[in-house]
């Protein structure tokens, strides 16, 4: 079976399309075509479209503003949260900087 990222949080992404990532902080999670369009070419395609699969070890690798955001700017994780749960179909990853 393979990996496949359900949940982050409680906000449900398994059909979310990919994210973007500033490469400091900035997570944004495109939920739909019409987002990954308006990325690719109303906003000027600045930062790569990267798959699901990679969001948690961004979000890891973040420096600690991070946060990840709905493109819309629909809170998914807010800000300086130190405990988050990633849930795919094969069980939960909890990623925890207070440790």
């Amino acid at each position: 079976m393979r990996k496949k990222l359900l949940k982050i949080g409680t906000r449900s992404v398994k059909n979310a399309k990919g994210f973007v990532w500033d490469g400091c902080h900035k997570i944004y999670v495109l939920f739909t075509d019409a987002q990954v369009r308006a990325e690719r070419g109303e906003r000027g395609g600045a930062m790569d479209i990267l798959p699901m699969s990679k969001i948690e070890e961004t979000f890891r690798k973040s420096c600690p503003l991070r946060f990840i955001n709905g493109i819309d700017l629909s809170t998914i994780v807010p800000q300086f949260r130190d405990r988050v749960t990633f849930t795919y179909n094969t069980g939960k990853s909890v990623v925890d900087f207070t440790k």
